[in-house]
């Protein structure tokens, strides 16, 4: 069974997430003030994403899984990006980059 939405059930504790790149499908991805550093990977055949919400998560620093999660093929992806402090040097791999500054 697809996994529908994956939100407001992750401890503030939580640092790793590497066991979610075991699921093939997700709509909906939320973390709100945890402690996670990173976004996992996914297989290839990881699909249908259609929201991702990022908000105050302090030690994320590395964006780049987020690369392999999958879209929905019929709609577009939101992703929601707030206070997610310190901001990480931007990803080159990352189609999306909510850090994005010029950097000397």
């Amino acid at each position: 069974m697809p996994h529908r939405r994956l939100r407001d059930r992750l401890p503030p504790a939580l640092t790793d997430l590497s066991a979610l790149g075991e699921l093939t499908s997700l709509l909906e991805f939320t973390a709100r003030r945890t402690g996670i550093v990173d976004l996992p990977t996914f297989d290839p055949g990881f699909g249908a994403l259609r929201f991702i919400s990022l908000e105050g998560n302090p030690a994320l620093a590395d964006i780049g899984g987020l690369a392999s999660w999958g879209t929905h093929p019929d709609e577009a992806i939101t992703v929601h990006l707030v206070d997610n402090r310190p901001a990480p040097p931007c990803c080159t791999t990352c189609p999306i980059s909510p850090w994005s500054e010029t950097r000397s």
